[in-house]
């Protein structure tokens, strides 16, 4: 019997909540060194979940995973 392991997709925002606040941090920052977009411009595009093509094209590659 083979059984297939679904991998399941996870939208960024869920992925951001379920890490713990070091990594949260890490993700954070190198994310804003990548885009140059201020700290405040961070929490707006969380809070609207509002990431460009590019921006979330950036946040794979830090977070190492790809998003819905």
């Amino acid at each position: 019997m083979n059984k297939r392991i679904k991998k399941q997709k996870i939208g960024f925002i869920s992925y951001y909540d379920a890490l713990d606040p070091t990594e949260k941090k890490r993700v954070r920052e190198e994310f804003l060194k990548k885009s140059e977009l201020s700290y405040p411009a961070w929490f707006t595009k969380i809070r609207r979940k509002s990431f460009t093509a590019l921006e979330r094209k950036a946040l794979q590659e830090i977070c190492n995973t790809k998003f819905e």
